[in-house]
């Protein structure tokens, strides 16, 4: 089954004393591009992130946003940035003199500079990694579980065009049967008008215009149509790449439509044409939310 390429996952993981909480966001995108928000400490882990996430998600753009609480004797292991803290200083320090503005900077406002705080111990890695991780995998799943939501809707009003499509292709060939006698009657009696008027070799004549009635023949565009409609059925069951295949024969499919239109001189296939082409641009809208 197809996914959405837009959804949103939760994950929260953790003990007494450490609670990460992860949240997912993915939007439509023709390729990979993840965004992940988290404290400076834990961006050792950032790499790690992204290839769990390219597993998940090869296009998107996907926004992660982590965070990791602690109680008071895990928070203990940390310390002020001391160097941070100076360049802060000395920046409100230039803010003061150049704008003669007076700094009321408080206590609880300096906490909540980024980079202001540093764990003491390497241990920190150890005991944040694996929750961490089991955060992100639970928000993963969770967006898939959405993904997979939203696919299914997208895959039902895909469904619905296609068949809609598949009625009007059915009735262009039904048109094209009904008419083929008329037409070539029509065209014999303009060939013999011709004849009498002018001075022309008949065989050459009918040559022509036999060349003439290959050109308007759309047999070969309509047997394509049926092979792309039947092929974008199956796509709306796979999850591998499906966006990509069906956007591709979306193009296919707009092509053989507009060569169908080029060639007809029929008003109620030019009709159903039309029709064609409002469902095609709306399944173009819908494939490019798919993964």
């Amino acid at each position: 089954m197809i996914l959405s390429m837009t959804g949103f996952g939760r994950g929260d993981y953790g003990n007494e004393d450490i609670n990460v909480s992860t949240s997912i966001s993915s939007l439509n995108s023709r390729f990979f591009d993840c965004k992940i928000k988290m404290s400076a400490g834990a961006k050792i882990f950032e790499e790690n992130i992204l290839n769990k996430v390219r597993k998940h998600s090869k296009r998107g753009r996907i926004n992660i946003n982590i965070e990791i609480d602690f109680n008071a004797n895990i928070s203990e292991e940390f310390e002020i940035n001391e160097d941070k803290l100076i360049q802060y200083i000395k920046i409100f320090g230039k803010i003061e003199k150049k704008y003669n503005v007076k700094n009321n900077l408080s206590i609880d406002q300096m906490i909540n500079l980024p980079n202001l705080f540093i764990h003491k111990k390497m241990d920190f890695d150890d005991k944040v990694e694996h929750f961490l991780f089991n955060s992100v995998k639970i928000a993963l799943e969770d967006l898939y579980k959405m993904r997979k939501i939203e696919g299914a809707n997208l895959a039902l009003d895909l469904k619905k065009r296609i068949d809609l499509i598949s009625k009007h292709i059915k009735e262009i060939r039904l048109e094209l049967k009904h008419s083929s006698d008329s037409d070539l009657k029509k065209y014999k009696e303009k060939i013999s008008a011709m004849l009498e008027e002018i001075n022309i070799n008949e065989d050459r004549l009918y040559q022509e215009f036999a060349i003439l009635i290959e050109k308007k023949d759309i047999t070969e565009e309509i047997i394509r149509m049926k092979s792309h409609l039947n092929l974008f059925n199956e796509f709306l069951e796979d999850d591998l790449d499906s966006g990509k295949k069906m956007n591709f024969l979306h193009q296919e499919m707009l092509r053989e439509v507009n060569t169908i239109g080029s060639k007809t001189d029929n008003i109620r296939i030019s009709h159903t044409i039309i029709k064609i082409k409002e469902e095609l641009e709306k399944i173009k809208e819908q494939v490019q939310n798919i993964l």
